[in-house]
């Protein structure tokens, strides 16, 4: 089924994999409709599971945050714990409109320098000393508690069964791309053509008509040169704009540096955010050709999972011979169908047909993506499996409310798009 919404037609979000009518309704009416807690690789849920302490240099902290970004939470910390940002890990970023529950590892710290450490809107509820840091690959997935106000029980449950039945496209979801202004990938696609004057233009200037007023003055400020002016009138959160901003008031024409003084996870993000687009593409191309996800056909690319469902590095080219044997293994979770992350070690001869049309289309290859201008933003690229593969632990009625697991780096407002079909995801919450 194709969308009715524009914001999923400019993220390449555009088609839904069930047949059923939108649900309607809306999530995160308040924070506390929205609660994410994060399972670790041993299977803990936090905050109430946690691993076992060991001796090291890392202390491990259980922060709850509430409305705030995973940002604005370590730069919190950084500043009342008077530590360097680089001697603070996580393992992903966290919705900012929600309650969410993440571990925070810290270099050189005490436990007690961290429990009780309280404000409004975050919380250390644990701290214990580890023998490692805090990574990615600490962790499994994410648990959600979602409540979805006004929207029709029948059809959620009928749409749930069509899931279970062809599988959740794992698209990469509106967080992704930037909920104030959904654009990184379009600062990301600049980045790999070149056309740095204009990256810097999409991050501190171009203005957009759903932007806070204060906000909308300050980029066309930017925009007209006003530069010393943008840089006092930007709203205290925008920190992208102003580093940018300033660097050019003191290099004008020097939009390569003014990138490089961007933090590189935030640079990379938006050369990894065009690739997310590129994916979503590709994924909704797919659907459209009423191909499965949740099972191979020749051509195919599939990585191996390990034993507790992650994806690992092995990947097998799907052909007639292996076929029946590759779904077998993907019907007991230790396989599951794989799409490309375009970057510049990607095989074009991987590629299925759709995919290099998209590259086509899009004026780039895989080339494009190493960069001789900011060569610490050049993207390798890889593989993410298409179905995210929901597991579905609770659902209750009045209201409705959906408590569910997904692995790490997989968005749970995409099940949630699914079942309400929004013809303005901003609006119903998504």
């Amino acid at each position: 089924m194709k969308t009715t919404s524009s914001l999923d037609e400019l993220l390449g979000l555009r088609v839904y994999i069930t047949n059923t009518p939108g649900s309607g309704g809306s999530i995160r009416e308040t924070l506390e409709d929205f609660q994410v807690r994060e399972v670790l690789i041993d299977g803990s849920i936090l905050p109430d599971q946690h691993p076992v302490p060991r001796p090291g240099q890392w202390t491990w902290s259980i922060v709850r945050k509430r409305g705030i970004d995973t940002f604005t939470m370590i730069d919190r910390l950084s500043l009342r714990l008077k530590v360097p940002l680089g001697r603070i890990s996580y393992a992903g970023l966290k919705d900012a409109k929600a309650v969410t529950v993440q571990a925070v590892s810290i270099l050189g710290v005490r436990p007690q320098d961290l429990l009780g450490l309280r404000d409004d809107d975050l919380e250390v509820l644990d701290a214990f000393t580890m023998d490692e840091p805090c990574t990615s690959k600490s962790i499994y997935g994410n648990k959600f508690d979602i409540v979805i106000k006004g929207g029709n029980w029948d059809i959620i449950q009928e749409t749930l069964e069509e899931i279970r039945e062809r599988g959740l496209p794992n698209f990469f979801g509106y967080q992704r791309f930037g909920t104030r202004r959904p654009n990184t990938h379009i600062v990301g696609k600049k980045i790999i053509e070149g056309r740095f004057e204009e990256a810097i233009a999409e991050i501190a200037g171009s203005p957009r008509q759903e932007e806070p007023e204060a906000a909308k003055e300050a980029r066309e400020l930017f925009d007209s040169g006003r530069l010393r002016e943008a840089i006092d009138s930007y709203p205290s959160s925008y920190r992208a704009e102003r580093i940018v901003a300033s660097y050019l008031l003191n290099h004008p024409g020097d939009f390569i540096g003014a990138l490089r003084r961007l933090p590189l996870e935030l640079l990379r993000l938006y050369v990894e955010s065009y690739q997310s687009y590129l994916f979503n593409k590709s994924l909704s191309e797919r659907i459209r050709r009423e191909l499965p996800i949740n099972s191979a056909i020749e051509g195919d690319s599939v990585l191996l999972l390990d034993e507790k469902g992650l994806p690992t590095i092995h990947r097998m080219i799907v052909t007639s011979t292996i076929k029946d044997r590759i779904n077998s293994l993907i019907a007991r979770n230790r396989a599951a169908v794989a799409g490309a992350l375009i970057g510049y070690k990607t095989n074009e001869a991987a590629l299925r047909e759709w995919e290099n049309d998209i590259l086509h289309e899009e004026g780039v290859s895989p080339r494009s993506f190493k960069l001789k201008a900011i060569p610490e933003a050049s993207a390798s690229g890889g593989w993410r499996i298409l179905d995210a593969a929901p597991r579905i632990e609770n659902i209750e009625f009045n209201p409705i409310k959906l408590s569910f697991l997904l692995r790490r780096g997989m968005y749970a407002t995409i099940l949630i798009r699914e079942l309400i079909k929004p013809s303005n995801p901003i609006n119903c919450g998504c």
